[in-house]
């Protein structure tokens, strides 16, 4: 049974596939082909931790997780089912939510021991985990749930004049949950659900760390906007989406990145947004940083954040594929090759994968060419350390 490590360091021995990087390792901003698990030919990546050192999504409809130092490596299903989807992961990466099975969908966690079932009994799926994966939120036949290990299943309810709601999001702690009731909803223990004011129909997708700002979309069924709704100023309405809905929100609650749309059919594009900039193409945020994007095209969706915006993932969808994305805005120092922060023997054996599979990251003296002064090169960063 595959499983996801607690600790970095073992998953290492998790995670054994290639991870392509498109700049020079160690040298200003980069993103990342995530790849894809043996046998599929597209992947999606769904969500990335707080910390930015794991992304979860699905591929060849079969889940995965992937971290720097491993590559993409697959979270198997319940016994009995042929598929997965992993839809979030919680603080550093140690475990994973979402769904096992296809018509039969049952709401599963991954950790080390293992994947579990968790939720509600039947038809579920999870969407949401706690910084340290403790509680789980998602939705049911007969709406959104929160699930603790000592509190078991808890049912949301639903807006006034709505039967039904789905969880999208939760807090760091756990205590506050966003999705969509007819509108887009927040709700607390204390409060139960809460209508955060919109007055088309939406849902919220996205949630700060400390349950303070919620992000989402509105739509009138022509046009779709993004919205950012904060505790202290209630919502706000962004530009519109065109035919766009997705909207995601790192941890410290200041960055917003999603996708819209327009057009016939309808062609999509990521994008960002802060206080200071309002909504910018997500390829040219990037261009403007001077990462080198060349092969990429247009980022087409950005489905996750980590906690403060210096990691976002996404993936890139055409006619014939999908290809999952990671852009890391602070890249770690090159000896570090695991972006553990620390320098240990897990760093060369990172670098061994990276070598063996013909990485571009593994040239590290830069001539183009993989040899024995690549490992030499390494070995020489790795003495000189981090600063």
């Amino acid at each position: 049974m595959s499983t996801i490590l607690s600790v970095r360091r073992n998953a290492a021995a998790a995670c054994a596939v290639t991870l392509l990087t498109a700049a020079a390792p160690g040298v200003g901003q980069t993103i990342t082909d995530l790849g894809a698990l043996p046998g599929a030919n597209w992947a999606q990546a769904h969500a990335v931790s707080a910390d930015g050192s794991t992304a979860v999504g699905g591929s060849g409809l079969r889940a995965f997780c992937w971290t720097r130092a491993t590559g993409m490596v697959e979270l198997e299903p319940l016994p009995g089912h042929d598929r997965a989807e992993a839809y979030a992961v919680s603080a550093d990466g140690s475990v994973v939510v979402g769904v096992s099975g296809d018509i039969q969908r049952r709401a599963v966690r991954w950790t080390a021991s293992g994947i579990e079932a968790v939720g509600p009994a039947g038809l579920s799926y999870a969407t949401g985990v706690s910084a340290d994966g403790g509680i789980i939120v998602g939705t049911a036949g007969v709406g959104a749930w929160r699930w603790t290990e000592v509190g078991g299943v808890e049912y949301l309810g639903a807006l006034p004049g709505y039967s039904t709601s789905s969880a999208s999001a939760v807090s760091a702690d756990g205590a506050v949950v966003a999705g969509s009731s007819g509108r887009p909803f927040r709700w607390t223990r204390a409060g139960g659900m809460e209508d955060l004011g919109a007055t088309v129909g939406g849902g919220a997708s996205g949630i700060s760390a400390d349950g303070s700002a919620v992000v989402g979309a509105v739509s009138d069924g022509e046009e779709a906007w993004p919205f950012l709704w904060r505790e202290a100023k209630g919502m706000q309405l962004l530009s519109p989406l065109g035919a766009g809905w997705r909207a995601e929100l790192s941890g410290d609650g200041l960055t917003i990145a999603g996708t819209r749309g327009a057009g016939a059919p309808t062609t999509y594009w990521a994008w960002l947004w802060t206080e200071s900039l309002g909504i910018v193409s997500l390829n040219d945020y990037l261009s403007t940083l001077g990462l080198d994007l060349t092969g990429w095209g247009e980022l087409s969706l950005a489905t996750g954040l980590n906690y403060d915006a210096t990691v976002i993932v996404g993936y890139q969808e055409s006619a014939a594929t999908s290809r999952a994305w990671l852009v890391d805005l602070n890249p770690s120092c090159y000896a570090d090759c695991d972006a553990s922060g620390a320098l240990d023997f897990f760093d060369f054996l990172c670098f061994q994968n990276l070598f063996a599979a013909g990485d571009p990251q593994a040239d590290c003296d830069g001539s183009t060419t993989l040899d024995f002064f690549d490992f030499l090169c390494f070995q020489n960063a790795f003495a000189a350390g981090c600063s």
